[in-house]
C-alpha cells in the first residue's frame, strides 16, 4: 500500500502486510521505520496481542464465554481492565492504566492499593450509569412542533395543554 507523499514531492511511504491464516497472525511494516508491528488473533478473530515495532506490547484477556475486552496488559507492567453489568453487558466502570498488582482477579482495584507492594496508587476510574435517577417515563411538551426548538412546556409529565403538542423529546 502506498501512503501519499507527508510533503507532496519526496518519496512515497509504502506499508506492507502479510496475513498468516494458520497463526492467525497480522504483521506489517512500513518503509522508513524499523522493525514490524504485529496483531495475533484468537479463533473467533478476536485480538489478543499487538506488538509495535519498537517491541512494546499488549494484551487482550476476554470473558470466557462473551465477546467481551475484560483486560489489557502492556509489556511495561500496566492493565487496564473494564467491567461490564451482567445483565446488559453494558461497560459499568474502566480502570486502570495501573499496574497489574493493584487489581483483583474481577478486574476491580485491589481493597488498599495505596498501600499495595508494587502498586501505591489508586487506578484511575470512569464510571458510566444508564438510567440510574429515572423512576419512569417522562416526556416534555413543545408549543413549537416544527423543530422541538427552545424550552419545553412546563406541567405534569402526562398532562394535555390546549395548543399544545405531546410529543416526546427524549425518554430522560
Amino acid at each position: 500500500m502506498r501512503l501519499p507523499r507527508p510533503d507532496g514531492v519526496g518519496p512515497q511511504a509504502t506499508k506492507t502486510y502479510a496475513y498468516n491464516t494458520v497463526t492467525r497472525a497480522t504483521t506489517y511494516t512500513m518503509s522508513g521505520v524499523s522493525g514490524a508491528a504485529t496483531v495475533t488473533y484468537d479463533d473467533i478473530w478476536r485480538g489478543l496481542t499487538a506488538t509495535s515495532p519498537m517491541g512494546v506490547a499488549s494484551t487482550t484477556t476476554w470473558h470466557s464465554n462473551k465477546d467481551l475486552a475484560v483486560a489489557t496488559d502492556s509489556s511495561t507492567g500496566q492493565r487496564s481492565t473494564t467491567i461490564y453489568d451482567p445483565d446488559t453487558d453494558r461497560v459499568t466502570d474502566t480502570y486502570g492504566p495501573a499496574p497489574a498488582v493493584c487489581f483483583q482477579t474481577s478486574g476491580r482495584p485491589v481493597a488498599n492499593p495505596v498501600a499495595t507492594a508494587g502498586c501505591g496508587i489508586t487506578p484511575p476510574h470512569t464510571a458510566s450509569q444508564y438510567d440510574g435517577t429515572l423512576t419512569g417515563l417522562q416526556a416534555d411538551y413543545f408549543t413549537n412542533t416544527r423543530n422541538l426548538a427552545g424550552v419545553s412546556h412546563p406541567g405534569v409529565s402526562g398532562e394535555r395543554f390546549a395548543g399544545v403538542s405531546p410529543l416526546v423529546r427524549g425518554v430522560r
